[in-house]
């Protein structure tokens, strides 16, 4: 499988060979948001990184995302993602699709899984799109 870049919520990855029959995808993620609170705050950032058994990188899923409020102040100088940036980024409704495609059937792994899975459950049912757990994935 070649390794491809995915950008701005445009799905482009070689399917061709995942690796060995049988092995469970793995991924890892993390995501940046507008604050804390999974109700009310958004996904402004969420990058993927599908690893082999060797670790090596043979895939990933990267999204900068307009999240249609304001980023405050002191989560601009933890992420430094502004309002201008962006504002010109796709919506989650828009990635939302293309990055539970990417996910599906994956070991999810992450530094705060508990934050970082809420958030995303949070933003693909406010979406209309799969949970993590209809997609098959694990989170470890």
């Amino acid at each position: 499988m070649t390794t491809e870049t995915v950008k701005d919520g445009q799905l482009r990855m070689d399917l061709e060979n995942k690796g060995g029959v049988n092995r469970r995808r793995r991924i890892f993620l993390d995501t940046e948001t507008t604050g804390m609170n999974k109700y009310s705050d958004r996904i402004v950032e969420v990058c993927c990184i599908e690893v082999d058994e060797h670790l090596k990188e043979v895939a990933n899923y990267h999204a900068y995302i307009n999240p249609q409020r304001d980023v405050p102040w002191f989560v601009r100088k933890i992420h430094g993602l502004d309002n201008k940036f962006l504002a010109d980024k796709p919506t989650f409704r828009e990635i939302g699709h293309d990055l539970i495609l990417f996910l599906e059937g994956a070991e999810l792994y992450a530094h705060n899984m508990a934050f970082d899975s809420s958030m995303l459950e949070a933003e693909l049912k406010r979406n209309g799109e799969p949970t993590l757990s209809e997609a098959d994935c694990s989170l470890q």
